[in-house]
């Protein structure tokens, strides 16, 4: 009797949740810290909000039920990624399946301008994967324009159905394009908030202020910081993480419990700024009393 010797494709094991990784590569990433901030999560909480998203490092390693989770971000080219990897990962992976990983089609894909969203999705995970250190830089016509960082691998994705696994961690999830204090205005007693704003560490003397002005404006932090007063008030727990200067520091004061913890970075082009770095991880009352 003869038998069919086609097979179907072998879509990947079940992984568990928590050990999902991000399909994108970000600077400032998270994902050191997710291992910290998982130790000191309550046993029970509401709903999850991550407003400044990035590669979702600490959302991906929380393994939460998508439902309870509202992930946000003022970037909207990040946005359409993540929701067209959660509503239709096939059609970015098919999108990107043929694309070159060379230096000449890095520029060649840099330059189109697709015109449906999964091919949008697909160009910003290629773009991402491929660019220089993984950062996001546009020029005052909103065109990126990082350049190409030499990557060591043939093609975008090693697998089929690479992106099946973060999908279905992000089916239920909320995600919007917003600023970072509408995206927490319905968060409510027993909620989670954490927020991990764009900042450059390892900026420890005074010109700390100026340095970051282009990336997170002083104004912004103080924004910040009185966002997780009124989150507090609210009985809201509230996690953020930040660089470790004594500005940052007197913002918050002796109302939250603030913890300074060693990194390495490698994120600087120039070898010899590498190193170590003091990032904060401020915590508030309602999460402190909820773990105590």
């Amino acid at each position: 009797m003869a038998h069919d010797s086609q097979q179907a494709p072998e879509l990947p094991r079940e992984l568990p949740a928590s050990q999902v990784q991000p399909f994108l590569r970000w600077a400032g990433s998270k994902r050191w810290l997710a291992a910290r901030i998982k130790s000191i999560l309550p046993a029970e909480f509401g709903d999850y909000y991550e407003p400044f998203l990035g590669s979702g490092s600490v959302f991906f390693a929380l393994g939460l039920d998508g439902n309870r989770c509202v992930l946000s971000d003022s970037l909207s080219p990040l946005i359409n990624c993540f929701e067209q990897v959660r509503d239709q990962p096939s059609a970015v992976h098919e999108a990107v399946a043929n694309w070159g990983c060379d230096r000449e089609s890095y520029y060649a894909i840099r330059g189109l301008k697709p015109t449906d969203d999964a091919t949008r999705a697909a160009q910003f995970i290629y773009l991402n994967r491929l660019c220089f250190n993984g950062l996001y830089r546009v020029n005052r016509d909103g065109g990126f324009n990082v350049p190409y960082g030499r990557p060591r691998f043939e093609r975008i994705f090693s697998k089929p159905n690479e992106l099946h696994a973060p999908s279905k961690r992000l089916n239920g999830t909320r995600i919007h394009r917003t600023d970072f204090v509408s995206a927490t205005e319905r968060a409510t007693q027993g909620d989670l908030v954490y927020l991990d704003p764009p900042y450059v560490a390892g900026h420890r003397n005074n010109g700390f202020v100026d340095y970051n002005a282009r990336v997170f404006r002083w104004e912004d932090q103080r924004r910040l910081s009185e966002l997780c007063d009124s989150l507090t008030a609210r009985g809201v727990m509230v996690i953020v993480s930040n660089a470790d200067h004594p500005s940052i520091r007197e913002l918050y004061g002796s109302h939250y419990r603030i913890e300074s913890l060693n990194r390495f970075s490698s994120m600087s082009g120039n070898a010899g700024a590498r190193g170590v770095s003091q990032e904060l991880l401020i915590v508030n009352g309602p999460l402190v009393e909820a773990i105590s």
